[in-house]
């Protein structure tokens, strides 16, 4: 009887590998726009991380890097090579899921693969609909996610530590990028029922232009919010490093400042509420697994990232004399300012 017993475990066991191997493994291709760092690993630790737990060891993952910012002051034909190298390289994978993140990459590869392809547009600024990159083309066969910065919850979450906010200005570079997180601004600008005042929104690309704001601001306002802090430009045209930047502003700023950017906290402002990168990549793979239980991409459709991360900087904390309210016990990651360099 014992035989018996131990056969049919055995056989039971073979035939669950026997059907664990009959499913097909998963081949997913993953686009990214910027050099790795902080966004790139978030986004990638997200949908492996989620995949993984969904059905592991299912799916295959094959990473890519369009070098947006590297590429940007080569020739056309430089950037139309790389496109075209990773487009052959895609292809010949022949994957059966495509996510493409941030507005840069979707732009060159939109149109690149075949439409039988489940193509996930993940990071992306703004709606399609309202999107440069989406006009004139039949945009129903993709789904993705759309970033989402919650301002006015954030300003509500802020002003329990910092009291007596009457104003505050906003800085960013000129990207399309900060245009469009800045008319979340514009919006909040134009209301008359905001209990915090918007009373400038400064969008430079001179480094220079960035610093006579910040002076500016320093003396009107109570509070600043910095959005995009990369394409800032010197006098020899150099970009401006993100350590250089949090040094001047380290030792010229008296106000609290905000950011949209993890990277933000760790330049020692007071405090971030991000679109955090992990819950992007977590989002997309949700969306696959949509997608694998049987929904179209063409029904999903696109949704708001759902995934905010809440940094508050406890050595700024300390320098402005502010207490952290309890309630954000739990809710808040605490970090320092960065002593090593600073990256994207």
């Amino acid at each position: 009887m014992q035989s018996l017993r131990l056969f049919i475990v055995l056989i039971s066991g073979f035939l669950s590998f026997a059907s664990l191997a009959e499913i097909p493994t998963k081949k997913i291709v993953v686009l990214y726009s910027y050099p790795k760092g902080e966004w790139y690993y978030g986004i990638q630790r997200g949908i492996q991380d989620t995949l993984g737990k969904y059905a592991q060891d299912r799916y295959k993952f094959f990473d890519y890097l369009y070098d947006y910012e590297g590429l940007k002051f080569k020739s056309k034909k430089a950037q139309s090579d790389e496109i075209e190298r990773i487009v052959k390289e895609v292809l010949k994978i022949d994957p059966d899921y495509i996510v493409i993140n941030d507005d840069e990459a979707v732009e060159k590869f939109i149109d690149k693969f075949p439409k039988t392809k489940s193509v996930i547009l993940n990071a992306i600024n703004q709606q399609p609909v309202t999107s440069l990159w989406a006009k004139g083309r039949d945009i129903t066969q993709f789904c993705g996610v759309v970033e989402h910065y919650p301002i006015e919850e954030s300003l509500r979450m802020i002003s329990l530590m910092v009291k007596d906010v009457r104003q505050m200005s906003v800085v960013s570079s000129e990207g399309d990028s900060s245009k469009i997180v800045s008319k979340i601004f514009e919006e909040l600008k134009s209301k008359k029922t905001s209990e915090i005042k918007v009373r400038e929104i400064y969008l430079k690309t001179s480094w220079d232009d960035w610093k006579t704001s910040f002076r500016e601001i320093n003396t009107k306002d109570q509070l600043a919010w910095i959005l995009v802090p990369y394409e800032v430009f010197d006098k020899n045209g150099k970009q401006v490093s993100l350590d250089e930047m949090a040094n001047w502003i380290k030792s010229n700023m008296k106000i609290p400042l905000l950011g949209i950017l993890s990277i933000h906290t760790k330049m020692g402002f007071l405090a971030a509420i991000s679109v955090d990168p992990y819950g992007l990549g977590k989002q997309a793979a949700e969306i696959i697994i949509q997608i694998e239980k049987g929904d179209r991409c063409s029904q999903i459709g696109f949704a708001k990232s759902k995934y905010h991360s809440f940094e508050v900087n406890t050595d700024e904390v300390k320098r402005l004399g502010l207490k952290v309210p309890d309630s954000f016990i739990g809710v808040a990651k605490f970090v320092k300012t960065s002593q090593d360099g600073l990256k994207r």
